[in-house]
């Protein structure tokens, strides 16, 4: 019989049936930043259960990590160990004044060599020593280990090493991995060995779970997605077949307000520049709008765009986002130094489009769009200028400017100037 522990989500337990002592649990992670909720509850119930945990971090600064584990950041027993500031973050002074500062937090370990594999093992080792069995690890991430070392075998190498030595010392170890950033080869290498695989998705605006492997388990809900959100910091799943889990109905929010305007569907297609058989499938939810569209009918019918978006169960219409919800996403090519990304995703499911904020830094040039999916895009200068090549024309975009794309994604950007662009991106998904 093997003995049992918590993943801090009751619906999780419930799928896998438990995690084991032992198991390497590989995520599968669509976005790059999905799973990290997950890791979030597994911390909470470490704590809760006085077990230590050890997270190795590759894609965050210390203080950036900190600051996203908020208390959990002084939960007893837990070590971080980075691998950022002399990976990714080159030994600048920038992040290694942080260990001198009043606010360095004392769980967070500097690892000196983090791009030498054997580096990280000892650092593991003398960790893993301190902590004894039963210890919960996060691996942060199998993608950020890649960026550093550069080569599929090191990956391949280390964890297969690694992976049998935490399985045999008791532990639960979580490898956090980005679905789209690695050869098939990799992933069916890692898949092998670990006890337990999940993959974490987002489509047509929803977020899925679904269990691939479960090792020493005699049932389980294998290759069936299930529908999942994050609300108020909670992981809460929902049924496929009940209508609107996870979303928002922006369809029957335009019913609302066409009808108390007195508009028929007819004379609101006709001054948004679209057909009523168009506002018929928005209302009954078979399409979502165009920006542009949904702008013009927010004018028109008088309401705050925002009001097509809100959860109104309880009659607000006036829903507000926490600078916690940000999140960092790892995009290679385009992440890393001179450039950052990050998405907002709203507690209560799918707004019916992606909200995220692009960095810049002056010099920074990225040779290709900041994502592959072909939708249409709206972007906003907050701060700086930025240059972009669109087809065979280069265009500029300076603070306050509006950038719309439909057809055509640019394939380079720049900021030639002195100053960091930052610009707020919408990604509308249509169907």
């Amino acid at each position: 019989m093997h003995q049992k522990a918590g993943t801090g989500i009751g619906k999780v337990d419930e799928i896998l049936d438990g995690l084991r002592i032992g198991d390497n649990v590989i995520w599968h992670d669509d976005s790059g930043s999905l799973a990290s909720d997950f890791c979030l509850k597994l911390m909470e119930a470490s704590a809760r259960e006085e077990k230590p945990v050890i997270y190795v971090s590759f894609d965050r600064s210390p203080n950036n990590l900190v600051k996203k584990l908020g208390s959990l950041a002084d939960a007893p027993g837990l070590t971080v160990l980075d691998c950022f500031t002399h990976g990714k973050g080159g030994g600048s002074e920038l992040f290694l004044k942080y260990y001198s500062s009043p606010e360095k937090n004392a769980h967070v370990t500097l690892v000196e060599n983090p791009s030498d594999p054997e580096a990280l093992t000892r650092a593991l080792e003398e960790t893993l020593s301190d902590n004894g069995l039963d210890t919960r690890f996060i691996f942060e991430s199998i993608t950020g280990m890649q960026d550093l070392w550069g080569d599929e075998e090191r990956i391949l190498k280390f964890y297969t090493r690694t992976c049998p030595k935490l399985y045999e010392l008791s532990t639960i170890a979580y490898w956090l991995i980005e679905h789209r950033a690695h050869s098939d080869r990799l992933k069916a290498g890692i898949a092998q060995i670990a006890q337990v695989v999940i993959e974490l998705s987002v489509k047509r605006g929803k977020f899925f779970f679904n269990l691939i492997k479960a090792e020493s388990r005699e049932h389980g809900p294998l290759n069936k997605p299930q529908g999942y959100w994050v609300r108020d910091g909670e992981v809460v799943f929902g049924s496929g077949d009940q209508k609107g889990w996870g979303r928002i109905d922006i369809g029957s929010r335009l019913k609302h307000f066409r009808t108390s305007a007195g508009l028929s569907q007819t004379g609101l297609a006709r001054q948004v520049g679209v057909t009523p058989s168009t506002i018929s499938q928005i209302e009954n939810g078979q399409i979502y709008p165009s920006l542009p569209a949904l702008f013009r009918m927010a004018e028109l019918l008088a309401v705050e765009t925002g009001s097509f978006f809100s959860d109104n169960s309880s009659g607000e219409t006036t829903p507000v986002y926490e600078p916690s919800q940000w999140q960092d996403v790892n995009i290679p090519g385009i992440t890393g130094k001179g450039g950052g990304i990050r998405q907002l995703i709203p507690s209560g499911g799918d707004t019916g489009f992606e909200v995220w904020l692009l960095e810049i830094e002056p010099g920074r040039v990225i040779k290709q769009h900041f994502f592959d999916e072909k939708c249409e895009e709206v972007g906003y200068v907050i701060e700086g200028t930025v240059f972009f090549q669109s087809g065979s024309r280069d265009l500029e975009a300076v603070k306050g400017s509006l950038i719309h794309l439909v057809e055509r994604t640019p394939s380079r950007w720049k900021n030639k100037g002195e100053e960091k662009a930052v610009i707020l991106w919408l990604k509308l998904r249509q169907v």
